[in-house]
């Protein structure tokens, strides 16, 4: 499982385009697709990173791109489930 590392503030994704959805305690891009297809968010309290993608999704590629860039910043870490 993935990870954002624990020393990493998380205003820091916000140079990655997230934003923190008011209902729930997660964090969204801001460019979340509204048809749902494939989503990606982090959990505000354990800082983990989920993805989702469905059989329709065309878009997944957006989110394999921002998860590159997270990695390539080393905000993010591997950890066993």
């Amino acid at each position: 499982m993935l990870k954002i590392k624990d020393d990493v503030d998380l205003k820091e994704l916000e140079k990655f385009g997230f934003i923190k959805i008011e209902w729930n305690d997660i964090l969204r891009p801001s460019f979340q697709m509204e048809n749902n297809i494939a989503t990606m968010g982090i959990d505000r309290k354990n800082k983990e990173i989920d993805c989702t993608q469905y059989l329709e999704c065309i878009e997944l590629g957006i989110y394999q791109d921002l998860l590159y860039d997270l990695i390539t910043a080393g905000l993010v870490e591997k950890i066993e489930e």
